[in-house]
């Protein structure tokens, strides 16, 4: 677990790509701690213990059933129209003579 968390520090020299694959084993360490903290240890069926355990994993579990489902996706952005790509820059209302862009000045 503490070569997964210090390969943070590694990554420029590891590779992005390789540091991505390292580090989704970040979540399998997790998951085996969870498992050792509730088959071990005289305080693994108190209260206290499995409340403290419900708090840390009920966002982990919540954000992850979020991310798989897809909620909260960001939708793809539109494509560009054909004809906006071959168009010359529009002047901004700033650059426009006055009276243009809402019909001509009053007097």
């Amino acid at each position: 677990m503490a070569a997964l968390g210090l390969s943070y520090y590694a990554r420029n020299r590891i590779g992005a790509a390789r540091w991505r694959r390292l580090h989704r084993f970040t979540a399998f360490a997790w998951v085996l701690s969870i498992g050792h903290a509730l088959g071990a240890g005289t305080d693994a069926d108190t209260a206290w213990f499995l409340i403290g355990v419900a708090i840390v994993v009920t966002p982990t579990l919540t954000l992850l059933i979020a991310r798989m489902s897809g909620v909260g996706k960001a939708s793809p952005r539109p494509a560009a129209p054909p004809a906006a790509a071959g168009m010359p820059h529009r002047a901004t209302p700033s650059r426009q003579a006055p009276g243009t862009l809402f019909g001509p000045p009053r007097a």
